[in-house]
């Protein structure tokens, strides 16, 4: 039996270690995102204003894919404190649809805290959910991961 100071023993570990990482990622579907990040996209904040009472308006576009493994229709995507998540700032009007593998491009005025702002100009991400409801009819409510970037 080799030693585990043989460079034998270690290329069979280097081996035997690329083999499992080989087979565990065929078993991850790369298309579902299921329980996982369902919804992710992009954001740009323009039009920022003070509106002198802690509260500042701004322009949030926002560009939301959907991994979810479904279509979903008949949306509400609502942007809430990211910190107190029972704060809702607004949702985005109108009924919102996704086709799998599809995004859609969002745009809304909303009045939010100083505090969230700051936090936004300090490197932190708007915090936006996605609520519908799903082919048996059964309520969903998924986090939406958004990073700064290009709204397309």
């Amino acid at each position: 039996m080799p030693s585990h100071q043989s460079p034998r023993f270690r290329s069979l570990t280097s081996f035997a270690f690329l083999g499992a990482l080989i087979i565990a990622l065929t078993w991850v579907s790369p298309g579902s995102a299921v329980d996982g990040r369902d919804f992710a996209g992009f954001y740009d904040v323009t039009n920022p204003t003070d509106l002198g009472n802690g509260s500042e308006q701004v322009t949030l576009a926002v560009q939301v894919f959907n991994y979810s493994g479904a279509d979903v229709s008949n949306t509400t995507i609502t942007l809430q404190d990211s910190v107190n998540l029972g704060t809702d700032f607004g949702s985005y009007t109108g009924t919102n649809s996704i086709v799998q593998d599809d995004s859609v491009v969002l745009s809304g005025n909303f009045n939010i805290s100083q505090e969230e702002f700051t936090r936004w100009q300090n490197g932190g991400a708007p915090s936006l959910r996605i609520d519908y409801q799903d082919a048996s009819g059964n309520p969903v409510r998924r986090s939406i991961e958004l990073g700064a970037g290009p709204v397309e």
